[in-house]
Parts: C-alpha cells; structure tokens; sequence
C-alpha cells in the first residue's frame, strides 16, 4: 500500500446542511493516496447522514471536543504526509489540492504552503463573492499573521511540523489558529501559492464568520490574550 500523501481534517457540528458540498470539494488526481478525517461534536441535524453516504470517510464522534481539541484529536490519527483543514460549511477549489501537493513534491524541505483564498455569501442560493485575498510575502506575511486575515484554511503543512509545535494550544477559543500560523512561521518559511484555494461561506450559523457578529467580543478577548503572549514571548516580560 503506498504511503498517504494528504490528510483533510473537518471539525463538524450541526452543518449538515453544507457538510456534503465541502466533502465533495475534496478531489484530487487518481495517483494521490489520501485520507479525509472528519471528528463530529455530536451533531443533531443531518449531519450523520450526509457521513453515512460517503463510506470513504473516517469519522469521529465526540461531543466533549470543541473545534480545536477536534482538530487536535485528527492529527493524532492522521497518517499523510501533507495536513489540510477543511471547515465543514467552506470548500476548496476545484484542482487546488493536486497543485499544493506538487509544490511539496517539488520543494522536500518546504514546511507549509498557502494559497489565495475567497469569501463569499449565498443566503438566496446565489453566491455572492465578498471579496479575496493573497498572502503576503517576506516581512508583509509577518504582519498579516499578526494583525490581518491569516486564512489558516488556506494553509497545508507537514504533518511533521504540526507535530513539532504540538497542534493547536486549546486554551485559545478563537485565536488557536493564528497562534498555529505565527508559531509555524516563526520556524519555517512557507512557499505562496498564486492561485485561489480556499472558499470560505459567510452565513448566520459560522462560528467566525456570521455577518451580525455574534462571537465579535468574544474574538477580541482571545485575540488580546494572543497578543499579550506573543509580547512575553518576544520582550521576555509581561507588557501589560
């Protein structure tokens, strides 16, 4: 059996509505082996059905896990070389998963990769697209991860990396995912992949993404507390 060259982790609770097409998106060239993991908080709505029709799967169920420790949880199970999160209500773009692995073939001592990513709305059963972004490069990226969007979607590493830094620190609720990506950049220079990878929705029922800014505070706070670790960690004392 050859070895498995992508694992896409999917943290999932309550988006059965959506969970299908984010599933489907995840295609890649026959000669790829890969492995989808998908960890479920205890969905109550369609969601395990929607699982149940795509046998290809490996499926999760633990309702004491939050999105993190989901997260966390995968890659502990995950065997592929290249590591992909997929958010249970976005999608990648079509071919996109076939050119990032050719990035790592190519690139052996290449850690992590990041490519363009998009937003959009479809509330009507219209998509409607918000506006996109391209990462930065060199010190510009730096300052994206700091303080811009970091598109942690839009990112795939080494699954060595990831086990060097431990995963996510759960104690953040929001902020687990920019701490990833400036703990990971701080050790390993990704390499910029110019062209759209990631769609993420913007509905009412995303945790980050809902428009009426429902978890916005709670954001804030978990953000401020990155910052202030991120200042002990840099200046060696506590600035606040």
């Amino acid at each position: 059996m050859s070895p498995v060259q992508l694992t896409v982790i999917t943290p999932s609770l309550n988006h059965g509505r959506y969970i299908g097409a984010a599933i489907d998106s995840v295609r890649v060239s026959p000669s790829i082996s890969y492995e989808h993991i998908v960890v479920d908080g205890g969905s109550t709505d369609e969601t395990h059905a929607v699982l149940a029709e795509r046998p290809h799967l490996t499926v999760h169920v633990d309702p004491a896990l939050d999105s993190h420790e989901a997260i966390n949880h995968a890659l502990t199970l995950a065997k592929g070389e290249v590591i992909g999160f997929l958010n249970c209500d976005d999608r990648y773009d079509p071919g996109a998963l076939d050119d990032v692995l050719a990035i790592f073939a190519a690139h052996p001592d290449v850690q992590s990769v990041c490519g363009t990513m998009r937003f959009f709305a479809d509330d009507d059963g219209v998509e409607e697209e918000i506006n996109r972004f391209t990462h930065l490069e060199g010190d510009d990226l730096a300052l994206e991860l700091t303080f811009g969007n970091p598109g942690f979607n839009s990112w795939f590493f080494r699954r060595g990396l990831l086990e060097q830094l431990g995963g996510c620190r759960t104690y953040f609720r929001f902020a687990a995912d920019r701490d990833l990506l400036l703990r990971a950049y701080a050790i390993a220079t990704p390499i910029n992949l110019p062209r759209l990878v990631y769609h993420y929705r913007v509905h009412r029922g995303s945790r980050t993404m809902d428009p009426r800014g429902t978890n916005r505070e709670a954001m804030i706070v978990d953000h401020l507390r990155l910052v202030r670790e991120q200042a002990e960690q840099t200046w060696g004392h506590d600035r606040r």
